[in-house]
């Protein structure tokens, strides 16, 4: 049995020990490859211990290593959540076009996480390639694309046309979120397109435009 084998052994025992002594293990990864191999085999395993993995992995200090992890999500894209959140940890920034280009992906399960990814990580070299997928057929990933457009435009004063297009859509989800986005931005004047919204045949979104307006409108 190899070393990864053995680590992903310990990290299903019943033991919490021994389970705590996995995770310092991955921690002491000082291999690139072995990195990645751990990766690569526990794309089938629980919640629990993708997460457990993704915590060894945000204590290695290694840059090679931490390298070879942000690399590995471009043919790893199921493991994109904990992967960026454990590079961010380890104070390592991942590549942004690499993440954004899950967002084309088969998969609407991997776009959402491609864009969750996005927003989390912040840079704002993200807002284009979110842009360019903001009409995906998946109203789930349209959601989480405005969500981390959100994230990434929440000091703007005036709302970009895709998060106001979003306020629009057929989508009560999507609607719902895009009032939720620009009530957090920093705006002074409430746009004509939220206002609208105060007359939804949703009554979450007629309550989300309201939240937003009411915060809007404590700003002026």
């Amino acid at each position: 049995m190899n070393e990864c084998k053995k680590i992903l052994r310990k990290l299903k025992n019943e033991n919490w020990k021994v389970r705590s002594e996995a995770v310092d293990q991955i921690g002491s990864i000082s291999s690139p490859e072995q990195a990645v191999e751990l990766i690569s085999i526990v794309e089938n395993e629980k919640w629990f211990v993708l997460e457990s993995v993704a915590g060894g992995l945000s204590l290695i200090t290694d840059r090679s290593v931490l390298k070879a992890i942000d690399e590995s999500l471009k043919n790893h894209r199921w493991f994109i959540p904990q992967g960026v959140r454990a590079l961010l940890k380890a104070g390592y920034y991942p590549d942004v076009s690499a993440v954004a280009g899950a967002l084309s992906d088969s998969d609407p399960v991997i776009r959402r996480y491609a864009a969750d990814a996005l927003g989390l990580i912040g840079d704002i070299r993200a807002v284009s390639f979110l842009t360019d997928c903001v009409e995906d057929n998946d109203s789930g990933v349209r959601t989480r694309i405005i969500l981390a457009l959100g994230k990434l435009s929440e000091s703007e004063t005036k709302p970009s046309g895709a998060v106001l297009n979003a306020l629009s859509d057929e989508s009560s989800d999507v609607r719902k979120t895009a009032a939720f986005v620009i009530g957090k931005m920093n705006l002074k004047e409430v746009p004509e397109e939220l206002t609208r919204l105060l007359d939804d045949k949703n009554k979450y979104v007629r309550r989300s435009a309201s939240d937003a307006v009411e915060r809007i409108s404590v700003r002026k």
